[in-house]
C-alpha cells in the first residue's frame, strides 16, 4: 500500500499550540508574538485564513463542539469560546482560574483542569461550567500536577503527574 502524502495546511505561523477540525474547516490556536495570538480558521478546500479570536496571549487545548470552538488561556486564567462562523466576538466561560491547561466539552457542558500555582502545582482543580458560563462547579481539588483530561458519555477522567518529592512515581488517573 502507498501512504497518503503529507500536506502542509499552514506554514510560517508563530507558535501554533493546538488544532481541531470539522467537515468544513481546520482550526488552530497560536501564541503569536507579543501577546498577538489567536484562534484562526481555514476552509478544508483551501481559501483564506480567517481570524476568529485575536489578542489571545497563549490559547491552548482548542476543541470543537457544535457551532463553537473552546480553549484555555493559561496565563490570563480564562476559559473561552467563539462561534466557528466568527460572527460574534469571543466569550469568556470562566475567569480567575489558576493556570487552566486543558479543556474538553460534551453535551453536558465545559470541563477544564487548572494546573494550579507554581512552582509545585499542588493545588490543581477540575472544574465544569455550563456552555454559557455562570459559576464554575468544582469537581476535584488539590490535584498534584494536573495534566490530561478526557470524557466519555458517563464520566470525566484526568491524570496527575504526581509530586517531585516522590520522583513523580505517585501520579494517578482519576474519574468522576
Amino acid at each position: 500500500t502507498t501512504a497518503t502524502p503529507v500536506e502542509t495546511l499552514v506554514a510560517a505561523r508563530p507558535v501554533p499550540t493546538s488544532t481541531t477540525a470539522d467537515n468544513d474547516a481546520f482550526y488552530r490556536a497560536e501564541e503569536g508574538l507579543d501577546g498577538g495570538g489567536g484562534v484562526l480558521a481555514r476552509p478544508l478546500d483551501g481559501g483564506l485564513i480567517r481570524p476568529l479570536a485575536i489578542g489571545e496571549a497563549r490559547p491552548r487545548s482548542l476543541v470543537e463542539w457544535d457551532d463553537h470552538l473552546y480553549w484555555v488561556n493559561y496565563p490570563a486564567g480564562v476559559v473561552r469560546r467563539v462561534r466557528k462562523d466568527g460572527v460574534l466576538p469571543a466569550e469568556t466561560i470562566a475567569s480567575l482560574q489558576q493556570q487552566p491547561i486543558v479543556v474538553r466539552v460534551d453535551r453536558t457542558g465545559v470541563y477544564w483542569l487548572n494546573w494550579g500555582t507554581g512552582p509545585n502545582h499542588l493545588d490543581g482543580q477540575l472544574r465544569r461550567a455550563d456552555f454559557d458560563g455562570g459559576r464554575p462547579l468544582l469537581l476535584d481539588s488539590n490535584i498534584h500536577e494536573a495534566y490530561g483530561l478526557s470524557l466519555d458519555d458517563d464520566r470525566v477522567y484526568w491524570t496527575t503527574q504526581g509530586t517531585n518529592a516522590a520522583n513523580y512515581l505517585d501520579g494517578t488517573v482519576r474519574q468522576v
